[in-house]
């Protein structure tokens, strides 16, 4: 559960980098 929840927040991380970008 915690990993599943960590690799989420790592994906919106990016993803909103990407829009940052």
């Amino acid at each position: 559960r915690s990993k599943r929840g960590l690799r989420l927040k790592t994906v919106d991380s990016c993803f909103q980098d990407l829009k940052d970008s």
